[in-house]
């Protein structure tokens, strides 16, 4: 059962996840994070130091939800043919439904590009999600589903930043969704070629 500190916390960070999606990470303020939250601002510092670490700890809720609506979607599949398409199609659906947790990826992506507290954190991101992909390109590869010629670690990066293209694209221009998704799709679809052999043979 949690305790009052326990929501607390889940306060801070569901009203800062709101502070960060309207304000961006500049002008988001703990004062405002406090307002909405109802927990006083020193009470914010009991649990997070700074607005960095409020930022960190926002953006893993956000991508843990994320992680686990794609492993939701991923259960009871067995091909890694089937895994690799539908961990596309997952990720660009969490997108969708749910629009703030996302857009922290979109913030995590510019902030990685002006500060290095940022950057180091968008890395430990990247490392994740290649690591996903390529335990499925290995499965695949052994299954001899899929082929490899970059070898796996450098199929997987392709992939992936193919995949963070993708979204990155969407939830840039989410007016113009249907064609960033079209895009995205279309993207991935044409890495996927280089990797996935006719009729699961392997090439290379």
């Amino acid at each position: 059962m949690p305790t009052k500190g326990d929501l607390a916390r889940e306060r801070i960070i569901q009203a800062a996840l709101k502070v960060f999606n309207q304000r961006g990470f500049v002008e988001a303020t703990l004062q405002e994070v406090s307002r909405r939250s109802g927990v006083r601002q020193s009470g914010i510092y009991y649990y997070f130091k700074n607005k960095d670490e409020l930022f960190k700890a926002v953006l893993e809720a956000s991508l843990h939800k994320g992680r686990q609506f794609i492993a939701d979607h991923l259960k009871g599949l067995t091909s890694p043919r089937e895994m690799i398409v539908q961990y596309f199609d997952a990720t660009l659906e969490w997108t969708k439904v749910d629009a703030a947790g996302s857009q922290m990826l979109i913030l995590l992506y510019y902030q990685g590009a002006v500060r290095a507290e940022a950057s180091v954190l968008y890395a430990s991101v990247l490392q994740i999600a290649r690591a996903r992909i390529l335990e499925i390109l290995a499965a695949g590869l052994e299954a001899g589903e899929f082929r490899a010629p970059l070898g796996l670690a450098r199929t997987a990066e392709l992939l992936h930043d193919a995949l963070l293209g993708g979204v990155v694209n969407y939830l840039s221009t989410r007016a113009s969704s249907q064609i960033a998704t079209r895009t995205a799709e279309d993207k991935w679809r044409e890495y996927l070629e280089l990797v996935l052999g006719s009729k699961g043979a392997v090439h290379g």
